[in-house]
């Protein structure tokens, strides 16, 4: 039984725990310089924790940016797309894993392969129609776009993950 855990241990969690550590301390160490102030971040040898701790970095980015207005587009759009995908996506992946249908297979292949092309490949021949249509600089051309990119996988995974357990119920 300890043979086990610990085979467990270093075979299993201890490489996860550096992926991790490996992920998140650049992110942790970039959320703590946020915060410290200006002479701080240029000081040799820099210090694991501030001496103080400050706004004003958060404060001048508020002020000198159009963050908080971007913020809220990329919001709007994000909300938009993952709600067009799910909308689309769900009842697709459904009826692929509840139900047989010639050329099923065919569909499910295609979806994957759609995947194999560069997204700039598809960018191009989605511009000449937004263009058309008079969607440039509009959140539908870009609810649109992303739901177009992830709409094909969003289909496969959730037909092959998920359809295991919708059809065996």
């Amino acid at each position: 039984m300890m043979r086990k855990r610990i085979k467990l241990f270093l075979g299993t969690e201890l490489p996860v725990l550096f992926i991790l550590l490996f992920a998140l301390v650049p992110w942790g160490w970039m959320v703590l310089s946020s915060f410290r102030p200006e002479a701080d971040l240029t000081r040799s040898p820099l210090h694991l924790l501030p001496d103080t701790l400050t706004l004003a970095n958060h404060i001048e980015l508020l002020a000198r940016t159009s963050f908080a207005e971007n913020l809220r587009d990329s919001i709007i759009v994000a909300t938009g797309a993952v709600s067009l995908g799910l909308l689309l996506s769900l009842p697709a992946a459904y009826a692929f894993s509840r139900f047989r249908f010639p050329g099923r297979n065919t569909l499910m292949v295609q979806f994957l392969a759609i995947n194999m092309f560069p997204v700039v490949m598809l960018i191009l021949p989605l511009f000449v129609l937004f263009r058309q249509f008079g969607l440039l600089d509009t959140y539908l051309a870009l609810i649109a776009g992303h739901a177009t990119f992830t709409l094909p996988f969003a289909i496969w995974l959730m037909t092959r993950c998920c359809g295991q357990t919708v059809s065996t119920i």
